[in-house]
């Protein structure tokens, strides 16, 4: 008679448990870095969005009439209080001196598609020397509202 007493079955037991843990770590670990990458896209997305929108607003500003329709003369009103900007880009509220959607609409169907539009405001500052300077602030969301890029920058045009 043979004693057997089951000490193969409790180490391939023991095998079977680690091997088991260590799939469900591996699972987290792929999905944390697959959630990552998913955020890292949205947020390029809501960069190249807002880049887009200050591209639209420079081309806006080289065109004459445009200039002289809205911004008639510099405005020393401060526009740089945190309640302005708070409401800036609320939908429905206005505090903000000029705000356009970009004449090019983004995709919001599909691979690629941002939330909602970008938006941005333009607001005149002091002239230097014959130079008029304008400050553009877009802001764009990505495949989500929860991702928000805001971008400012000068141009200056000489008529």
């Amino acid at each position: 008679m043979n004693k057997q007493r089951g000490a193969s079955l409790l180490i391939a037991l023991i095998f079977l448990v680690i091997m088991a843990m260590l799939s469900v770590t591996l699972a987290n670990v792929s999905r944390l870095e697959e959630n990552m990458a998913g955020n890292t896209r949205d947020r390029d997305l809501a960069l190249q969005a807002a880049e887009a929108s200050l591209r639209d607003a420079e081309l806006r500003l080289a065109i004459p009439l445009f200039r002289a329709t809205l911004f008639p003369a510099f405005n020393a009103v401060n526009l740089n209080t945190q309640q302005y900007w708070e409401n800036c880009f609320t939908v429905g509220v206005v505090p903000c001196a000029v705000t356009y959607q970009p004449l090019t609409n983004l995709p919001t169907v599909g691979a690629g598609k941002v939330a909602q539009q970008p938006r941005f405001i333009i607001q005149r500052k002091p002239n230097v020397g014959v130079t008029e300077i304008y400050r553009v602030t877009s802001r764009a969301v990505g495949g989500s509202t929860d991702t928000v890029v805001v971008l400012q920058a000068e141009f200056g045009v000489t008529p």
